[in-house]
């Protein structure tokens, strides 16, 4: 997963040397490998072209926001209605479909694959076993807390999340590919990252280009919901400038 290291390396603030060795990689690796017929790149985010993937000639990419192989992201609805009636645990179908499924990906209803499969292996040993949050522990929160940290620049921005944490539904610009640099100056950007990340997922489609979003399930509902109270702990003590101007001008 490419957009692994790049992140990381964002983070720490090596972000552009990543980017040359990732470069020198696809190059010599997929483009000039004589030894090579095809090859599958994976990443949530869709980097710009011309960070990575100058190296390479137009390069198929098929996200979660095209039809294309949107059937395999994932377990499809009879898929999982399958699995749990081989394992005997029909009667959890509700439990699992309120926390685990949710992601609309061309015409198919989603589930998360690696959260279902954690699902049946403790439910193999204890029938009673609670639905867990497992994807939590799959992917590191730097990036959204730093999108959480925009919301007190953006009054736009605030609304959206506000939308997205009482479990509706807000229609967004979306840019479909990520500037690490600019990624965060840009309400469209953040959106197409927390999309593309799985935090969010597609209720409808426009002309336009904008969508309408929403959070997925109850696992990555009680994530978001997570994050933002320890987020909200530590500003808590700090001033808040939206806060404070609308103290001022008496905006309840």
């Amino acid at each position: 997963e490419y957009d692994v290291p790049l992140n990381n390396a964002h983070r720490d603030g090596q972000y552009g040397l990543m980017v040359g060795v990732i470069k020198e990689m696809f190059s010599n690796g997929m483009k000039t490998n004589g030894a090579l017929q095809a090859g599958i790149i994976t990443g949530c985010l869709q980097i710009a072209k011309n960070q990575i993937f100058t190296g390479l000639n137009n390069p198929g990419i098929y996200t979660v926001a095209r039809p294309v192989f949107a059937r395999y992201f994932g377990f499809t609805k009879e898929e999982t209605a399958e699995m749990l009636h081989y394992f005997g645990l029909d009667d959890r179908a509700k439990d699992v479909r309120d926390n685990y499924d949710g992601y609309t990906i061309g015409k198919y209803s989603i589930y998360n694959p690696y959260s279902l499969l954690n699902f049946i292996m403790d439910t193999r040993a204890d029938r009673k076993a609670a639905c867990q949050n497992y994807w939590a522990s799959t992917s590191g929160d730097a990036l959204l807390w730093e999108m959480l940290g925009s919301c007190k620049k953006s009054q736009e921005l605030k609304e959206v999340f506000e939308k997205l944490l009482s479990f509706t539904s807000a229609k967004v610009e979306v840019d479909k590919t990520v500037v690490y640099d600019t990624m965060m100056k840009s309400p469209a950007a953040i959106m197409g990252t927390l999309l593309f990340s799985g935090y969010l997922t597609v209720t409808k489609a426009f002309k336009n280009g904008s969508y309408r979003l929403r959070i997925p399930n109850r696992e990555v509902l009680s994530c978001f919901r997570s994050l933002v109270d320890q987020y909200n702990k530590t500003e808590s003590t700090v001033p808040n400038g939206l806060l404070l101007d609308a103290f001022v001008k008496g905006n309840v």
